[in-house]
């Protein structure tokens, strides 16, 4: 079997979407099959090497690892729910994977599994704990854990059955905070997508026409303000500002900040001061 580019997942998506799921299902098995094979002649690599040293064969072990993975994810519309659940059981592990690619590709694929609101249900405990024991992520994963927490996040303000939402939202709103001040513009951009989503299903939470539960959002992002470093003050700074300029009925509460707001724009701190211009 010739390992796809990534250009082609697109095209063998939509091919795998009205193929006969029997020959769909062949291909997946065989990708799987070698994806294992390829891990464990990384592993085994690393344990005779009695090292983390890069070399050529672990590149290319890695390479065929992160083509494999991406194009079984690409059949992804012509697999059964058994199939499903055999990759996201690879994409699990593959998420604390230290090559860097192979975790952005694991990140990635878990992404994808995640726009289904029946996946998420059927593994919320899972997913939440996953998300939670893979922290730190390696910097070229960041845009597609964003992702991830998007989908996530969402799916769980919108369930009106689920409880714990404050406490869930809190557990990654200084990661997606702390994100709007990285350097790569597309992270940067996704954090904001994030922050605004969220937002949002604070809004439509709401059925009498209330705000209490985007007011409660803001609140949350307002605790940032006590952060121990200028860049986490920062980062609450820029959501904040975000969040008020997207939602008009927030200008009342951001008014009320605005004093301990300036008293930290006083300090002399560049981070802060970026902020201030």
């Amino acid at each position: 079997m010739a390992l796809p580019s990534s250009f082609d997942q697109p095209a063998i998506s939509e091919i795998a979407s009205i193929s006969d799921k029997d020959v769909v299902s062949k291909f997946f098995l065989d990708a799987i099959r070698k994806l294992l094979d390829a891990t464990k002649a990384v592993n085994a690599q690393q344990v005779n090497d009695g090292s983390m040293q890069i070399d050529d064969n672990s590149n290319t072990n890695n390479m065929t690892r992160a083509l494999l993975l991406e194009f079984a994810a690409s059949l992804m519309p012509g697999l059964d729910a058994k199939s499903i659940n055999v990759l996201f059981s690879y994409v699990k592990p593959a998420i604390k994977d230290s090559d860097s690619m192979n975790q952005k590709r694991a990140y990635k694929v878990l992404s994808m599994l995640l726009k289904d609101a029946e996946f998420i249900e059927r593994n919320l405990d899972v997913l939440l704990e996953l998300m939670i024991l893979s922290l730190p992520c390696q910097f070229p994963s960041k845009r597609y854990r964003l992702e991830c927490l998007h989908h996530l996040i969402v799916y769980i303000l919108k369930d009106p059955s689920k409880l714990r939402k404050r406490e869930i939202v809190s557990s990654f709103l200084t990661e997606i905070l702390l994100a709007l001040k990285e350097a790569n513009k597309k992270t940067r951009n996704r954090a904001y997508d994030v922050l605004i989503a969220i937002g949002h299903a604070c809004e439509d939470a709401e059925n009498d026409g209330r705000k209490d539960s985007l007011h409660q959002f803001f609140d949350m992002v307002a605790g940032g303000l006590a952060g121990q470093t200028p860049h986490a003050i920062s980062a609450a700074v820029t959501g904040l500002a975000r969040l008020t300029y997207e939602f008009s009925d927030l200008i009342g509460v951001a008014y009320k900040l605005l004093p301990s707001t300036f008293l930290l724009m006083q300090r002399n701190n560049r981070e802060l001061v970026k902020v201030k211009s």
